[in-house]
């Protein structure tokens, strides 16, 4: 049997139900209500302005809030390390010390 058999069998079992009929013109009208704005003068403080200067500094703002977070968790177990660590003799220091490297880590991650 033939691809062009198989076609052919495959034809003849199809049952149309409603014959097709092509749409003419348009089926769904397009309003346009845009209106455009009226021509203007660029101002100096237009001109100086950077669109793309402007974007990626947002952008920058946004991927390094994580960052300042961090930070700010950071400055915050420092300030629990030193208040901590007032009036202790050196060799605790250094317990404190993995103490916070330990706090960090389980913090920022």
């Amino acid at each position: 049997m033939h691809n062009t058999d198989r076609i052919q069998e495959y034809k003849n079992k199809v049952v149309l139900i409603n014959p097709i009929q092509q749409h003419h013109g348009p089926i769904l009208p397009i309003k346009n209500d845009r209106t455009n704005p009226e021509p203007r003068e660029i101002t100096d403080a237009e001109r100086k302005k950077s669109a793309w200067k402007t974007l990626r500094g947002e952008k920058k703002k946004v991927r390094a809030v994580g960052y300042h977070k961090r930070m700010e968790n950071r400055y915050e177990l420092e300030k629990q390390w030193s208040q901590s660590m007032a009036g202790k003799p050196q060799g605790e220091k250094w317990i404190a010390m993995a103490w916070r490297d330990d706090t960090l880590k389980n913090k920022t991650a």
